[in-house]
């Protein structure tokens, strides 16, 4: 209707979408959800068992190799 309703629009759609919904790539966790469960983990080499990079729904990728 006008920028107004715009904006609520897309304020709305994001609270949705970070708070509220679920996503399979996260293990059906919301955003918040799975940013807040990282938070929570300790990681690096002298971290214990808890390692970002084995939590659950964490997948890793190979990355390109370093210029050099």
């Amino acid at each position: 209707m006008n920028l107004f309703d715009a904006r609520r629009k897309v304020s709305d759609w994001k609270l949705e979408y970070k708070e509220q919904r679920p996503h399979s790539s996260l293990g059906y966790k919301t955003p918040a959800e799975f940013a807040r469960a990282a938070l929570t983990l300790s990681y690096g080499k002298d971290a214990g068992s808890a390692h970002v990079e084995n939590a659950p729904g964490v997948f890793n990728f190979p990355t390109a190799p370093a210029a050099g």
